[in-house]
């Protein structure tokens, strides 16, 4: 068993609990010493997994360096100090195998200036049981990816994963454009007869730490990368204005020639977005992880509630919440 501690620290503990009864403590990381300095408040998920490496099955955890909660009170896009990158560890140890990070880790990515709670999302693109592909979201509002090279002669993880920045969805010394995501994306290989495949991303971003917030502008996003089984090169950043805006869902509500050319407009972007207060929800946000099945995007929100003029101010303002099917 694998935790962290959330708001509670910034530790993760292993705990064999092969007897429930007697559970025993196995080993702690410990966050903000050492090889572990860049790690926050333990948000992210623990993930075990399989990699190949030196032609053997190798148990590890993947987290993100998780939340720093300077991002409690941070009204624009705002650097942080710690939570900054991916770990890599062995899972029977707790030793550290790989990091990525701002500097002084296996792999230096410039970009990465703000902590990552959420869980990263692993996958394994062709289906052998090994891990291949990474990909995790920062409370920037960027998205970066990660490639795993198997290997049957190597154990160096500093030679055999390579990554990037491949989206960048906020901007800076904007209260509208401070977009985070605390959850990773849903991935997905799309199919279809009369294009080329694709991985279709879907993520939604939203203020998990202020859910009455209602200054920015959050959105649900889709973008295609060509790369499937291979690693881009370079890493190229998707931007909003590479995505085609389908908040009004023009091709949903239109036909024949101006649905054509709106389709057109799609195909030759690099996926789309909706603008989720153009629904009329001001401060709708995200606040789960997507979900693709069958090629449906199911992306649920929350809508918090108006607080002016709504009764009693000793009750609870509940809000609701929508749920997407695209």
């Amino acid at each position: 068993l694998y935790v962290g501690m959330r708001r509670g620290g910034n530790n993760i503990y292993s705990i064999d609990v092969t007897n429930r009864y007697q559970p025993r403590l196995r080993w702690i990381i410990q966050g903000g010493n050492g090889a572990f300095a860049e790690l926050g408040q333990t948000w992210s998920t623990v993930n075990v997994e399989t990699l190949k490496l030196g032609g053997n099955d190798k148990t590890v955890l993947i987290f993100g360096a998780g939340y720093d909660d300077n991002q409690d009170t941070a009204t624009v896009r705002t650097a942080d100090t710690v939570g900054r990158g991916v770990f890599i560890v062995d899972a029977d140890t707790g030793a550290l195998l790989w990091r990525a990070g701002p500097s002084g880790a296996n792999l230096n990515l410039p970009e990465m200036q703000y902590s990552m709670p959420a869980r990263v999302k692993p996958i394994d693109i062709d289906g052998n049981g090994y891990i291949d592909r990474m990909y995790i979201g920062d409370m920037g509002g960027q998205i970066f990816r990660f490639d795993i090279t198997e290997s049957e002669t190597s154990s160096d993880l500093s030679t055999l994963i390579t990554g990037g920045r491949i989206a960048d969805f906020a901007l800076d010394a904007s209260a509208a454009d401070a977009r985070r995501f605390y959850y990773s994306p849903d991935v997905s290989l799309v199919v279809e007869e009369g294009q080329a495949p694709y991985l279709a991303l879907v993520a939604s971003s939203g203020y998990r730490a202020h859910p009455l917030d209602t200054a920015i502008h959050d959105r649900i996003y889709m973008m295609r990368e060509s790369n499937i089984y291979d690693a881009p090169s370079p890493y190229v950043t998707v931007t909003e204005s590479d995505l085609f805006d389908t908040t009004t869902n023009a091709i949903g509500e239109t036909t024949g020639a101006t649905q054509q050319t709106l389709i057109a407009a799609l195909g030759s972007s690099q996926g789309w977005y909706i603008d989720l207060d153009e629904g009329g929800w001001i401060g709708e946000k995200g606040l789960a992880e997507p979900l693709i099945l069958g090629g449906v995007a199911i992306v649920s929100t929350y809508i918090p509630q108006n607080l002016a003029g709504t009764g009693s101010i000793c009750a609870p303002t509940a809000g609701t919440g929508s749920v997407y099917y695209l």
